[in-house]
């Protein structure tokens, strides 16, 4: 009943129709404009299904639309969450959260695949589709890589939205965090990347760093998991009417 709710929710919300269309009109665009996409590949003369895919998963595309349509999209569940009448139907803080926590992860899959959705029209109308299934075992890699390297955003922004009754601080938190490594890679710091830029943006060729990305932010996904576990129930999840803001 609460996951057909939801889903009411995110089919009734304009947010959602706006992302879908802003999603579907990049598509149509690099369609019309094939040559587009080779600014966002990581070398200069790419090949077509190179660049479509850089498209949707590189550095510059991630930074400015994938991620922000990504955390738009996230704005009905946490506003369904933070509903007083779903916390009384689950009676329960830390149930709760593992129940955020795991839709949350949910939906960084279920965007990832929208993305690989799109991207494969794309390919299908150019003709292109032979070389995803060539490459088949790098995409499916790939492909685990970002939707671990979302679920990590989503965890961090879930945490700040429920813990501190912030959604703003969530947002904040968890784009600085693919800002920074996207700041890192472009030498303008020379500091450690975090490795989330790198999970999402897997080149071929350049899988030396994959299972280390990996790890680290399947670890950093549980222990922000178990942190939010152990705190939720200690802290006033529900947000705060303006009288009683202080």
């Amino acid at each position: 009943m609460m996951l057909r709710a939801l889903g009411k929710v995110y089919i009734r919300n304009r947010s959602t129709i706006a992302v879908l269309i802003a999603l579907l009109a990049f598509t149509v665009l690099g369609i019309f404009s094939p040559n587009m996409l080779a600014q966002f590949a990581w070398e200069q003369h790419p090949k077509f299904y190179l660049a479509n895919y850089a498209s949707y998963f590189f550095w510059f595309s991630t930074i400015c639309f994938c991620i922000p349509m990504y955390f738009i999209l996230l704005q009905p569940q946490i506003h369904f969450f933070e509903q007083e009448t779903v916390f009384c139907r689950l009676l329960s803080k830390r149930k709760l959260w593992l129940l955020r926590i795991g839709l949350g992860m949910a939906s960084a899959v279920l965007y990832v695949v929208l993305l690989y959705l799109l991207l494969l029209i794309r390919a299908a109308i150019f003709g292109q589709l032979t070389h995803y299934a060539e490459n088949g075992t790098f995409f499916l890699l790939a492909f685990v890589s970002q939707c671990v390297a979302y679920a990590c955003l989503t965890c961090v922004y879930l945490f700040f939205a429920q813990v501190f009754s912030n959604r703003i601080l969530g947002c904040i938190i968890s784009y600085g965090l693919i800002l920074y490594d996207y700041i890192v890679l472009q030498g303008t710091l020379n500091w450690g990347e975090l490795g989330i830029m790198g999970a999402i943006s897997v080149v071929p060729g350049h899988m030396n760093t994959y299972g280390i990305y990996l790890i680290r932010i399947v670890i950093f996904i549980v222990v922000v998991t178990v942190i939010g576990t152990l705190v939720c129930p200690k802290r006033d999840c529900l947000p705060k009417e303006k009288g009683e803001q202080k």
